[in-house]
């Protein structure tokens, strides 16, 4: 069996649920290696990473280090050693396309360059994954919203470990761009590894968080530096979605959909008979299966185009 980027699923979910496989190799492959800017830093200071997420939140964060006079982002960007991006495969071609137009090239007037790497994670059938798609699908799995291994596996743990790598050292500190909406996340911490948490608690500046921007703000400062606002970066198929974005993709991305929807139906063929024996329904990705938001998003989309031709 294949998933449609052609990754080949060798052994059935019923055979290998309780197989442990050991992972081999690096967490991280470096795709492009951008700056290292350390020679500006005090003789006691840490370097500053910045956690570059390619959303809305963290375009405002680079923008005002780069570009503020505040004496807040101007003391940042003088720490400020490495920009980095974990690429999962899977963000919207909107957010690909704002990162090459406008993020880089804004980071590269002003000296700095992206580093982006792509994790690696074994799944279940003992290979390694760069695609957090074909691994969920190798996995016949989709992360859990309670504790969703999407994060520490594609992105905390291989930011720590690309980080550690380039700069040479733990000692740092990182820029995580969360907005004044989230100060919940900050106090629980909960995607970072347990043995990390209090570790890294003291070394984790949120600069909207800190200037108590809400979402609504930083889009309007956005527009009036005479940027594009950046979608919401998510993975297409995302559990956190909107089924008005999942509609969206209907329209704008259909082949997007179309993979999403096989990712689903893929996970509930391998998991139903486990889980009706054990009296539970499948597992969707949304509150409604994706097969159904796109179906009936088409046929509502078919019936306003033939009441319009009957109107017209």
């Amino acid at each position: 069996m294949t998933t449609g980027s052609g990754v080949r699923l060798h052994r059935p979910l019923r055979a290998t649920c309780r197989s442990r496989v050991r992972h081999v190799g690096p967490v991280f492959r470096i795709v492009h290696q951008g700056t290292v800017t350390a020679h500006r830093l005090g003789p006691a200071e840490r370097p500053l990473v910045l956690s570059y997420g390619a959303g809305c939140d963290s375009f405002w964060t680079l923008l005002m280090i780069l570009t503020s006079p505040l004496s807040y982002f101007q003391d940042l960007r003088r720490r400020l050693t490495l920009v980095i991006f974990s690429d999962l495969g899977a963000e919207i071609p909107e957010t690909y396309q704002h990162l090459a137009c406008v993020a880089i090239p804004l980071m590269r007037r002003h000296g700095y360059d992206l580093t982006i790497i792509r994790p690696r994670v074994t799944a279940r059938d003992g290979n390694v994954y760069e695609n957090i798609t074909d691994y969920y699908f190798a996995q016949a799995a989709i992360p859990g919203k309670v504790r969703r291994s999407c994060t520490p596996r594609f992105k905390i743990g291989p930011l720590l470990a690309a980080c550690r790598t380039i700069l040479g050292t733990d000692e740092y500190d990182t820029i995580i761009c969360y907005d004044a909406a989230e100060q919940h996340r900050v106090n629980r911490l909960q995607e970072l590894p347990p043995g990390e948490r209090e570790r890294l608690r003291s070394h984790l500046v949120h600069p909207p968080l800190a200037m108590g921007k809400h979402r609504n703000i930083i889009e309007e400062e956005i527009r009036r530096a005479g940027y594009l606002v950046p979608p919401k970066s998510r993975c297409f198929w995302c559990i956190y979605s909107r089924v008005s974005e999942m509609e969206w993709l209907t329209e704008v991305h259909p082949d997007l959909m179309d993979r999403a929807i096989a990712l689903e139906e893929h996970m509930q063929r391998e998991r139903r008979p486990f889980r009706q024996a054990r009296g539970k329904g499948d597992i969707t990705i949304l509150s409604k299966p994706l097969r159904q938001i796109r179906d009936t998003h088409l046929t509502r989309k078919d019936l306003d185009r033939r009441q319009l031709r009957l109107s017209v």
